[in-house]
């Protein structure tokens, strides 16, 4: 049975290519119970097995609960350790489209869509960059003599920018990219829809991971309008071994592909010139 059968959407999308594709990010994230003993000089230390592939870094706030960050902090400042302040390092490539995040509770690998970076690669050749940032940090704990943590949640997330003037023209189109979008009757004081934002989630049939869609107008920094939707799937692999990693990984990665097909229209994608 399809992941998504649950869900109304099953139709096969084995080997869907879009030539001219929305992605303009993909996202992989794993997180997990908080590296034990983690401190500001192991950013720089990790940077150091990093370096020959990323050239840069930059850091962050941390991802987290911000009760749970401001404990961290006032910890650090009464124990008068700012080396155990809660920070998030960014190792950014030469050409500013992918990155790895670090935390003490996460690793995230980003392909962003850049000027001169050439279009998305493709997942397998993300998924491979992703796995060598993992296993990359795994060596370096090991080596510190630091236990691996326990991964408590996965994540895949893939961003789509629709262009007004593209893919639609005003919020009257919504129907044109998304098949589940019916709208109301264009008539009386709601004759000219100005504004549309909204989540959808769906539970997939593994009963242990779900997809969430966002769907939100955006402003893009060269001033173009656009309806931006975010999909992830969030769940959590078997096990921390690296089989069960990539295998949550290419699970998810096959539901949000046809969850993506049948969320949106044929319409839009021919636009997206659809060859499979």
């Amino acid at each position: 049975m399809s992941p998504l059968d649950a869900c109304g959407m099953n139709e096969p999308t084995t080997q869907v290519h879009f030539e001219s594709a929305p992605v303009v990010e993909m996202m992989q994230a794993l997180f997990f119970t908080p590296v034990s003993s983690w401190d500001l000089l192991d950013f720089g230390l990790l940077w150091q097995k990093l370096t020959p592939r990323y050239s840069r870094h930059e850091f962050k706030p941390p991802i987290g609960e911000m009760p749970q960050l401001q404990s961290q902090v006032l910890e650090a400042l009464q124990r008068q350790d700012l080396g155990k302040l809660p920070v998030r390092c960014w190792y950014v490539n030469k050409s500013e489209a992918e990155l790895v995040q670090v935390q003490d509770t996460c690793l995230i690998h980003n392909w962003r869509k850049t000027e001169g970076a050439g279009p998305y690669p493709g997942y397998e050749d993300v998924r491979s960059e992703f796995m060598r940032d993992w296993q990359t940090f795994g060596a370096f704990l090991d080596e510190r003599g630091i236990p691996r943590p326990d991964l408590w949640k996965s994540e895949l997330t893939y961003i789509d920018q629709f262009v007004r003037g593209q893919e639609w023209n005003t919020f009257a189109d919504l129907s044109r990219i998304y098949r589940l979008w019916r709208g109301m009757e264009a008539e009386g004081p709601l004759a000219s829809l100005e504004f549309a934002s909204f989540t959808v989630n769906y539970a997939l049939s593994d009963g242990k991971t779900r997809l969430v869609f966002l769907s939100q107008p955006a402003v893009r920094p060269d001033g173009k309008e656009i309806i931006q939707l975010t999909i992830t799937a969030v769940g959590r692999p078997a096990t921390s071994s690296e089989t069960d990693i990539l295998s949550w990984f290419d699970s998810a990665h096959a539901a949000l592909l046809e969850g993506f097909i049948n969320f949106t229209t044929p319409e839009v994608h021919e636009y997206w010139r659809r060859t499979k």
